[in-house]
């Protein structure tokens, strides 16, 4: 019975000295021999070492330890002498890290007793002296991967990121090692690691709010300084939702116009042009899932539900080899996972949308889901009107988001995603347009060793818009009454078939390897009408299929501690087929403008060639310069500036080449204690651009690429941004002085014009301001010059015909543009939010869109007229978390 109470004792106290002796991170610590260390010689200790002899320092150790050292002298080099500083580190740690730069094993031998040898070092050991930690970073509270996550050791010589999947994978030498894994908005967190053998260590942070201190810059100098990065911007929904937006809605897309370089066509316009590019020279991904039409309502809103979304990656500068097919940027979106720990939600309702998310297990740590949805219901107060061309009207809009994922073992994980958008406008019987997205993605991510990682996708993507008109006849009375029905359809489309395969291999600390591939099959119908009634008949319009192959490969390179490199190649290949159109005529007017051509086949292909390096100034302040060259075999035929569903994709053929772009760019990066700032200058090339010949008409044409022009266009600027991310203040300031211009032979008589995207000067403020624990204020105000249009200078009369003259193409600048928005946010203290927002808090004019019409009182003079689109925009929303 005696020695049952002894053994509980001695449970109990061993428990109790472990407790203030170890942690959970200290398990990694082992001797030389990779056994792991008794609790007893890892007490935390500080030590400050300062050309202290190697035997009296080890002495001091052991000393603070409570352990005693066994040697020969002979072991030890007496001459040396050691600088070294540590706090509240376990002492063994301690002792064999300032002794493993003199090849001095460290030993805990089976009797208790710390024993120091010299290493046997050989050939094949000082090869193989390198091991691999790796694994996944995850949200502590929902078990959602952590996307850019930094991982690096104390001094900062090695690190890295996590990719988009959460994985991490360093190879270091062999020895002691405190690693940091840091993400901004959650707690910084160590793992003390004797490295003597490859390990497996999955990592999860908890949130912390971001006005606390504890989210240390540290983590910032790493991020921006550290890495080759250009034109990379990564946003969270948690950083968007101080953002003031129209009518309280929080849309990733209007947000991103707060950032230099990325410009809007004007007022109500979400459409994104980057460094003076066409709207359609940005690559939209919703989990890898390319988006056609990202808008509603005409460009209003984007189809993006920030409930439903993890991360936002804007590229604008030299883009991984890995990213292919458009010429500006990219716009990497990914779309939250779900929570593995529990159900939860979020619901809200705001003047334009109702909104519910809800996510949760299925098997808890190992699979989640996540369901989210938003709808409009501006369609719902047409019942409270009397009247009855009202109550025939159709306007909505709806997004809904899917998404689950399985970890099927320690190697592999499946992800399974979707996204369904639509929207209707319509009246009665009579008319209705509609077009929406759908997508479907499915990955695979294997992890074939510790250094090789790997994820394989199928994409499905489709966007389609149709328009619907009766004109059947309804007055009976009439005594030319035709009964029979006029019925119009018009239908366009694109599909894509995508495989993908995306392979990382982390050599070692200096080296990451990242190289693979993707086939699309794009399905194109610009466009097909169809007419029933007294005309019948079925017109297709360039019914095409075309295939798209890219293989890549990159390395990063470390090439010394200041200088790192991130070079990369990619292959395009692009060819088009397909039949003869087709025409079912029974009764169609002989002279209609249609032209005709046969059976197409056209191959492009092109080599691009990705550079870009980091050179650290010191350990706060580093230059990087950057080439890329992107190829874009597909296109947008628009002749608006709002991405209306009447825009259409068209593939390269044998009339449309494809487009090219070249670009170079230098980049200025400081991280101070709270602020970063950031300069970047760049030069853009553009070749083989798209537009409208002057008096353009596509309506029913067949062939029209007889109606488009080619040129070059290139584009210079400079960007200067100062974000600060910590404090109960936060925020950025961004300016941005560029130019952008395109020459055509067709067009502006063969005259250099400017886009009508450029913005000689984009500035634009957002402040957020933590009140107290409950109350936030947010601001931000945007200033830029006005857009470009071409406008009419005079006009005469032939043969009694009045016809105009007009300036040359996008001579005339309207107004500049500016707006001060505000945001008031409450939030209860069980998590609900309320938040009133000030859209154009000061009432601006701006100017939306200019008509020129004859003046009322002078019928010989013409008059410019501008319209503005909003006023003072109040709102409110509430938002419920359960």
């Amino acid at each position: 019975m005696r020695f049952i109470k002894l053994n509980i004792v001695s449970v109990v106290l061993l428990t109790f000295f472990a407790a203030n002796f170890i942690s959970a991170q200290d398990s990694l610590i082992t001797d030389s021999g990779g056994k792991t260390v008794p609790a007893a010689f890892l007490k935390k200790i500080s030590v400050i070492l300062n050309q202290v002899p190697v035997k009296e320092a080890i002495h001091e150790i052991a000393k603070k330890g409570n352990f005693l050292l066994n040697y020969n002298e002979s072991v030890l080099p007496l001459n040396c002498k050691i600088t070294y500083e540590a706090d509240k580190l376990p002492a063994l740690f301690i002792l064999k890290k300032i002794l493993n730069d003199y090849k001095i094993d460290v030993i805990v031998s089976k009797g208790g007793k710390v024993v120091l040898v010299k290493a046997v070092v050989s050939q094949n050991t000082i090869r193989e002296e390198k091991y691999t930690i790796s694994g996944f970073l995850s949200d502590a509270s929902s078990g959602e991967a952590l996307i850019g996550t930094n991982v690096f050791t104390d001094d900062f010589t090695f690190g890295n990121s996590s990719n988009a999947y959460g994985y991490y994978s360093l190879t270091l030498p062999k020895g002691e090692y405190r690693l940091r894994f840091s993400f901004i908005g959650y707690e910084n967190k160590e793992a003390l690691i004797s490295l003597n053998k490859n390990i497996r260590l999955d990592i999860s942070l908890s949130q912390i709010p971001i006005v606390y201190d504890t989210v240390k810059v540290v983590s910032k100098v790493y991020a921006e300084n550290k890495t080759t990065e250009l034109g990379t911007v990564r946003l969270t929904p948690t950083m968007l939702n101080t953002i003031p937006i129209l009518l309280g809605e929080r849309d990733i897309l209007r947000s991103l116009h707060l950032l230099p370089g990325v410009t809007n066509s004007r007022e109500g316009d979400a459409g994104l042009y980057v460094r003076g590019g066409n709207a359609d020279h940005n690559l939209i991904l919703l989990d890898e899932a390319p988006i056609y039409n990202a808008f509603h309502t005409f460009g209003f809103f984007s189809v993006f539900n920030s409930d439903a979304i993890k991360n936002i990656k804007l590229i604008k500068g030299s883009a991984p080899p890995k990213y292919g097919g458009r010429l500006s940027s990219i716009i990497d979106i990914q779309m939250n996972e779900g929570n593995k720990k529990e159900i939860n939600g979020v619901a809200g309702i705001g003047l334009i949308f109702s909104r519910l998310t809800l996510e949760g297990p299925f098997i808890k740590d190992k699979g989640s889901f996540l369901i989210s949805g938003r709808r409009t219901y501006l369609d719902v107060f047409k019942l409270l009107s009397s009247d009855s061309n009202i109550d025939k009207t159709r306007f909505y809009f709806y997004d809904y988001n899917l998404k689950a994922n399985y970890i099927a073992g320690p190697k592999d994980r499946i992800y399974l995603s979707g996204y369904f958008g639509r929207d209707v406008i319509g009246f009665g019987k009579e008319f209705e347009i509609s077009w929406g997205n759908k997508t479907g993605t499915f990955r695979w991510n294997h992890i074939f060793d510790d250094k090789l990682f790997s994820n394989t996708s199928f994409v499905f993507s489709q966007f389609d818009y149709s328009t619907y008109v009766d004109e059947t006849k309804s007055n009976s009375y009439d005594p030319f009454y035709d009964p029979t029905p006029e019925k119009i359809e018009l239908i366009s489309k694109i599909n894509d078939f995508t495989f993908k395969e995306d392979i990382q291999y982390f050599h070692d600390s200096r080296n990451v390897f990242n190289f693979g591939g993707n086939y699309i099959n794009h399905s194109f119908l610009p466009g097909k009408i169809s007419s029933r009634g007294n005309v019948n008949f079925d017109f297709t319009i360039g019914d095409r299929n075309a295939h798209e192959i890219g293989i890549y490969a990159s390395h990063e390179y470390q090439y010394s501690t200041k200088l790192k490199l991130n070079y990369g190649l990619r292959y395009n290949l692009f060819f088009v087929n397909g039949p003869a159109d087709v025409f079912d005529i029974d009764d169609i007017e002989e002279d209609l403008d249609v032209e005709f051509h046969g059976d197409e086949s056209k191959v492009y292909g092109g080599l691009a060639p990705r550079f870009s390096a980091l050179y650290e100034l010191d350990n706060e302040t580093s230059l990087k310069f950057g080439y890329s060259r992107n190829y874009q075999f597909i296109h947008m035929v628009s002749n608006t500036n709002s991405g209306t569903p009447l825009d259409f994709w068209q593939p390269s053929s044998n009339k449309i080449k494809p487009q090219s772009a070249d670009q170079i760019s230098l980049g200025y990066f400081k991280n101070m204690t709270d602020y970063e700032f950031s300069a970047e200058a760049y030069y853009k090339k553009m070749d083989n651009l798209i537009d409208f010949k002057d008096g353009a008409n596509i309506i029913l044409q067949n062939y029209f690429e007889s109606e488009l022009a080619f040129g070059e266009g290139w584009s210079y600027g400079i960007e200067l941004m100062l974000k600060k991310n910590i404090g109960r203040f936060s925020g950025w300031i961004g300016y941005s002085l560029s130019k952008s211009m395109r020459q055509f032979d067709a067009i502006n008589n063969g005259n250099a014009y400017p886009s009508k995207f450029d913005r000689t000067h984009d500035f634009s403020i957002v402040a957020n301001y933590e009140l107290s624990e409950h109350w936030k204020v947010s601001a931000n105000w945007v200033f830029a010059s006005g857009y470009n249009t071409t406008i009419p200078l005079g006009k005469y009369k032939v043969d009694e015909f009045v016809v105009k003259s007009y300036s040359e193409r996008n001579a005339y600048r309207t107004p500049d543009y500016h707006r001060f928005d505000l945001s008031i946010t409450y939030e209860t203290s069980g998590g609900s939010v309320w938040n009133l927002t000030l859209y154009n808090a000061y009432a601006r004019n701006n100017v939306y869109t200019m008509l020129f019409r004859e003046n009322e009182r002078n019928r010989q003079m013409t008059e410019a007229v501008k319209y503005s689109l909003f006023g003072i925009v109040p709102s409110i929303s509430y938002t419920m978390k359960f």
